[in-house]
């Protein structure tokens, strides 16, 4: 099987174990094993992407779904998996995760569904559909390899685009539950081609529940803000672990996040102002900050 990986300017073909793993030792951090989800697969797919009408063409029906239009159960789990987001703007969220699939010592692939990680990293804006398009069309999965873009041998980003917009927007129609069952599937079989890790940028607000309910690791992004902890004891979708982000001047302590959510911290990032200064010039990719990284070091 072939994956094929996209950089800016050129397309090529990739065996799906693509990449070694970087340098250093990897984490013993075990994942928690919870059941699959049946999931419902969409019955329509579309032919290649065309740079030229820059759309999604329907063809004909998928023949990996039933009758019912439900697709098989993922062939491998997705305990490699891993969803982030935060309940409250400017908790760091993006930056975390991109931190995350930088400093794994597997390959990564790095899931945007907020619209910023490519202007973040200071790669060019992609040149074709991003994973949000996709899940509002009815294309196959076979699509996703299409649209995955190179951040360095082994980091991998598929991107948001949305048409060319910024991102993701209260207006914007949202995704068939099905759609989301055949991405989880395509994440599993990615994963298990790879040898790799999966890591997803939900933004900020409530996750789809279709998705962070096929999701075994959930980790909110969070600081030891009220307002934030107060969202995030109300929100529908429980996380499994915090990372926390630890600033000066708070009373809340890490006991009280911990309690508030219902979940542990599993990493303690410093609010630096030398991680700020990598994002403002574009060095996140290629020069992260020390810190940010020995914060991360143990789960990654």
């Amino acid at each position: 099987m072939l994956y094929r990986t996209c950089s800016a300017n050129s397309c090529r073909s990739r065996p799906a174990d693509h990449g070694r793993k970087k340098l250093g030792t990897e984490s013993s951090v075990s994942r928690p094993d919870s059941s699959r989800v049946h999931r419902e697969s969409a019955t329509l797919c579309v032919g290649p992407y065309s740079a030229a009408t820059d759309s999604l063409h329907v063809t004909q029906p998928n023949p990996h779904v039933g009758r019912e239009g439900v697709a098989p159960p993922p062939t491998c789990s997705l305990r490699w998996v891993t969803l982030c987001w935060a309940v409250k703007g400017g908790s760091g969220t993006t930056v975390v995760t991109s931190t995350l699939a930088l400093e794994s010592t597997r390959p990564a692939l790095l899931v945007d569904l907020d619209g910023e990680i490519d202007t973040m990293l200071g790669l060019p804006e992609p040149d074709r559909p991003g994973v949000v398009d996709w899940l509002l069309g009815d294309g196959p999965p076979t699509q996703l390899d299409d649209l995955l873009i190179d951040i360095d041998d082994t980091t991998f980003l598929l991107p948001c685009r949305l048409g060319g917009t910024d991102g993701p927007t209260a207006s914007m129609p949202l995704p068939l539950p099905e759609r989301w069952a055949v991405l989880l599937t395509w994440f599993a079989e990615w994963e298990a081609h790879s040898g790799g890790e999966v890591w997803i940028d939900g933004g900020t607000g409530t996750p789809a529940t279709a998705l962070a309910s096929g999701i075994e690791q959930r980790w909110l992004v969070s600081r030891a803000c009220y307002l934030s902890l107060r969202r995030a004891a109300r929100s529908p979708i429980r996380p499994t672990g915090v990372l926390f982000v630890s600033g000066h001047g708070r009373q809340l302590r890490p006991k009280d996040v911990e309690r508030s959510v219902g979940a542990p911290i599993v990493a303690t990032i410093a609010e630096d102002p030398r991680i700020a200064r990598a994002v403002d010039s574009g060095l996140l990719a290629s020069r992260p900050p020390l810190i940010i990284r020995k914060s991360l070091r143990e789960i990654t």
